[in-house]
């Protein structure tokens, strides 16, 4: 219901809605004519398919009643809610504006503004996925130091670490090797691998694990982790694989131990029907 909207986004709405200081009757429209609205961004004309208005959304309103005169100004009547930019930012975030909207992420949102990944990331005809390191993990990687102090080109890289092309959600990862958008000397076609374990959760060249996974945006997903990912190293991949099969052998000695246990006891109760 309207009651359940936030009363800023509903003023956001409402104004998107009003063309100020002027009565624009049918008869001054033309295709293609932009229009700015109270709230401050621009609809767009289209004539070419009956009157329509285009909003941000890019979907036609078609214009149902035209012309109802008041004292004050003249109201056309439409068959859709026009919805601003600034709107959908908030009920259909990008990967941009969900890091910007979560306060966990201000030091990830300031970063990507820096590097100017946020222009990337904010694209909604392109799919990322993003392991996203919170305000502590900044913290704890920088040392003192500030983002500032780290060459916008180091940073680039260091956020491309965090970042894969396309959506894996959670249940998509697997124990193995997979490539972020990183590379080696700046080239292409040499991207760096992130090994992945998923024997106990999700982590991540051994250094950094999900703490929130799936976190739905409008062209991606974030995963929350607790360590930011340093660029890799041969020790990196070495030290991973250790651990992934560390955890691995503990996993089999449990299961190991499961089977002797239940062996036993099926032995015992073989004697007893003996």
């Amino acid at each position: 219901s309207l009651s359940d909207v936030p009363q800023d986004l509903l003023q956001a709405i409402l104004n998107y809605h009003v063309v100020a200081q002027a009565n624009v009757q049918s008869a001054d429209l033309s295709d293609g004519q932009s229009i700015v609205t109270f709230q401050g961004e621009s609809l767009t004309v289209s004539l070419t398919n009956g009157a329509q208005i285009i909003d941000a959304t890019q979907m036609p309103a078609n214009i149902v009643v035209v012309d109802v005169q008041t004292s004050n100004g003249v109201i056309h009547a439409l068959d859709k809610v026009l919805l601003p930019q600034a709107v959908i930012d908030v009920v259909d975030p990008t990967l941009t504006t969900l890091a910007m909207m979560t306060p966990s992420l201000s030091t990830l949102s300031q970063a990507l503004e820096i590097t100017g990944l946020d222009v990337v990331l904010n694209d909604r005809d392109a799919s990322f996925t993003v392991f996203a390191p919170t305000n502590a993990s900044f913290e704890a990687f920088l040392d003192g130091a500030a983002l500032s102090d780290i060459p916008v080109d180091d940073l680039t890289q260091l956020l491309l670490n965090h970042t894969l092309s396309g959506v894996a959600l959670s249940t998509d990862l697997t124990t193995g090797y997979t490539n972020t958008l990183a590379t080696f000397n700046n080239e292409p076609d040499a991207l760096l691998s992130l090994f992945v374990n998923t024997s106990a959760g999700v982590l991540l060249n051994a250094q950094s694990s999900v703490s929130s996974a799936d976190n739905l945006a409008a062209n991606g997903v974030v995963h929350i982790v607790d360590a930011v990912i340093a660029l890799p190293s041969v020790i990196t991949f070495a030290q991973a694989f250790l651990v992934c099969q560390t955890v691995l052998s503990q996993h089999l000695s449990r299961f190991l131990l499961q089977i002797m246990t239940h062996l036993q006891i099926f032995l015992q109760n073989l004697d007893c029907l003996v």
